[in-house]
Parts: structure tokens; sequence; C-alpha cells
């Protein structure tokens, strides 16, 4: 027994007690290249970032309070009476559409998510009063949509956490929550919390009826949290919020495990946008974002209804390219990098190109080579349209960045 236990204790320290905890984001200012487990300790410098193009909303969305991306459009809904969703031209604006929810209220819709099957929308806005004891998530069957639809179900919830009722005054509570995503079998709630500047953590059972909302998580987010969405091909949320004096940002929670949002990295953004009520937030693909913001005016602002696009690659390209590998090679459908030979060699040389180069495209731009387990192993300057590449041992490698995606290059 006692030579057992020994081996045991050595199987346990080569197995699990030697793995080293930490930050493992190579873009973290505490980047620790020994970490293989994620402690939720990554820490970040300071970084605002610019919109890469803008269009006005037409003013049927002038409170427009939630994104969703669906039937390759995106869709939009504003947060007060107004019960339709409307469809948006995502390059002009334009309302191309609705559709009319019949059976319904607006008393204060907030947020708008989908899975396979259904569409949910979260009439759960609370700022006014502080009371509400009617949150709601409306849920629409995603094959009966037409120009206009009943309700196919609902989904009731209180916070267990708030035993006053009371009337507060406008913009006081904790208990307001205008962002939602739906996950698997959950759907995960992130208040708005006027007092503490943080952000609860809710999670509900997709179940109609009536349910307690689970708090799972609080994150300090030092502003107002106004919407959510998931990215599910790399298990990622981006929060979007603004600060008392209406300074936007984005709040990136990445390498999570489940839904564990203790230890996995989080980073917040400032948006170059001052002044913006930013309301609405949907991923338009893996490293891309829509805000969405409302019509905000006072004696000295006048901010027209906009959707603002981002680019995020440059702040998780560099992290999710180290998850790329020869099993999920197929999932990046987006490269636009092609691998020839090196014209005017013999030994075997090859050129790295980037194919349908437009003006819109930077060409000086970091690529990176790694090996097919995702491991990086040169950092390479491109600063045209095309590079030679090194002469590298006999095996398979994966080439390119974040933003372009990642080709495969076989050395023989």
């Amino acid at each position: 027994m006692k030579y057992l236990l020994v081996i045991g204790m050595g199987l346990l320290s080569k197995f699990g007690f030697s793995q080293i905890r930490g930050c493992t984001d190579p873009l973290a200012s505490n980047y620790n290249a020994s970490a293989v487990l994620n402690d939720g300790s990554c820490q970040y410098s300071a970084t605002t970032i610019k919109p890469y193009s803008s269009v006005k909303l037409q003013n049927q969305l002038s409170e427009i309070s939630g994104l969703l991306r669906y039937e390759n459009d995106l869709w939009g809904h504003n947060d007060n009476s107004d019960c339709r969703l409307y469809r948006i031209d995502s390059q002009t604006g334009f309302v191309k559409g609705a559709m009319r929810m019949k059976m319904g209220l607006n008393r204060d819709w907030e947020d708008v998510s989908s899975d396979d099957s259904l569409i949910y929308v979260g009439d759960f806005g609370n700022n006014f009063k502080g009371n509400r004891k009617d949150l709601t998530i409306y849920l629409w069957n995603k094959s009966s949509i037409g120009d206009s639809f009943n309700v196919a179900d609902s989904i009731r919830f209180y916070y267990p956490e708030q035993t006053d009722y009371s009337e507060k005054s406008p913009n006081s509570t904790n208990f307001d929550c205008e962002a939602m995503v739906v996950v698997g079998d959950s759907i995960v709630l992130f208040t708005k919390e006027w007092g503490t500047k943080n952000t609860s953590i809710y999670r509900l059972w997709k179940r109609s009826g009536s349910h307690r909302a689970e708090k799972i998580g609080v994150l300090s987010v030092d502003g107002l949290i106004t919407g959510a969405a998931y990215n599910p091909k790399f298990n990622s949320f981006v929060l979007l919020g603004y600060s008392d004096l209406l300074q936007p940002f984005v709040y990136l929670i990445y390498d999570l495990k489940g839904l564990d949002f203790q230890r996995c990295n989080q980073r917040k953004i400032l948006l170059d946008l001052p002044f913006y009520q930013t309301e609405a937030v949907e991923w338009m693909d893996t490293y891309k974002i829509a805000v969405g913001n409302e019509r905000f005016s006072n004696s000295f602002i006048n901010t027209a209804e906009s959707l603002q696009f981002f680019n995020l690659s440059l702040l998780l390209g560099e992290f999710y390219g180290r998850s790329l590998n020869l099993n999920n090679f197929e999932e990046v459908s987006n490269m636009r990098f092609e691998i020839a030979q090196n014209p005017g060699t013999s030994n075997g040389a090859s050129r790295l190109i980037v194919r349908g180069l437009d003006r819109c495209l930077l060409v000086q731009q970091q690529v990176y080579i790694m090996s097919e387990s995702g491991v990086k192993l040169e950092t390479l300057s491109m600063r045209s349209n095309s590079l030679d590449l090194p002469l590298l041992s006999p095996g398979v490698y994966l080439v390119g960045n974040g933003e372009l995606g990642y080709v495969k290059w076989v050395v023989q």
C-alpha cells in the first residue's frame, strides 16, 4: 500500500501539479510562456480602436437596442413600444423589411439572440423604477417567420438577490439588464448595474415558465453594459457598454472553458466614438463586429443613430491563431493566402501570395509560420502582395495571420 501511495503521488505530480498556471495570452503584458492553464490573470495595456466603416441608420431605428445576424443580414429592434424586428442593409443602413410580433408587448426590449430554431427577444429593461416583476424573454419560431408572427413561447424570470421591489429613482438600480446571449442549452444575461458599474452574470435554462435566474459570476467592467454577442467558433463573448460620460467600450471575454468566467481572458477596449450611446453589438464574422448606437442629442451634442464596424483581428488573431491546427484547418474559410514555388529557383523555395488583393487591404502586415499543432515558429514582415518563405525542414506548416486566415504549407 505504501508503494502504491508513492506511485500515485508521483503520477499526480507529473500530470496534475506540474501544469503551470498563469497568463497564456501572448498579447498580455504579463504573458507566461511556460503556463499551460489560464488562471484569469492576464493584464493588457490600454487600447483604443477606430471603426473601419460606418453607416447612418434610417430613423425607424432611432432607439436601436439589439442586433442579430440572421439570413445573411443584420436585424435590429428598438427598446420602447415598437414590436418589430427590422431587417437592415449593413452597407447602407436602410431598412429592407420588418417582422411584427403579435400577441406580445415591448415594455423595454433590450437585446436579441438566437439558436438553430428560435429567436429570443429580451423584454427585461428595468432602469425606470427598478421594480419590474414581469421580466420576460419572448421566443419566436424561425420556421414560421413572415411579415408578422405569433410568440411561440416565453420565459419569465426573477433575480433571487433582489428582495426590495419598492420604486427607485431612474437609472439607479443594480437589477437592470440590457445584454443577453444564447449558448447551448443556456441563456446568459449580463446586468447593467447603475450603482456598482459591474456586471453580474446570470444563467437561465431554455425552458418556458417562470424561473429563478442563477448568478454565476461578476465582472468588474467599470461601466454600463448594454449589449452582448457570442462567437461559437471560439466560445468567446464581446460585451458592449459605455461610461457615465458616454465613452463607449467593448469588453472581450475569450479562452473560456464552458461558462467559467473566473479563469479566462478579459480585456476592455475603448472605442473611438466619444459621446455615442452604444446599445447593440453583433459578430459579423470571426473577428469583425457591428455596433449600433441610438440617437442622442442635448444642447452641445447631436449624434445620429448609426452602425459602426470594428475589426478585432489585431486583438484576437494572435491568440486564436495559436489554436489553429490541421484538425480544424478546414474551418478557416476566409483565407486569402496561397503558396506557390518561388520563380527562378530549383531548390524547393516557396512564395506566399495574397490573392484578391484590393486597395482596402493593408499590404504591410505580419504573417506567422506555425507548426501543425499551432505553435508559432517564425514571424515575417510582408511589405507587398508576396513574400519569399524561408527554407524549412520537411513537414506540414500553417502560414498566415488572424485577419486573412492560414494556408497549409507542405515542405518536402
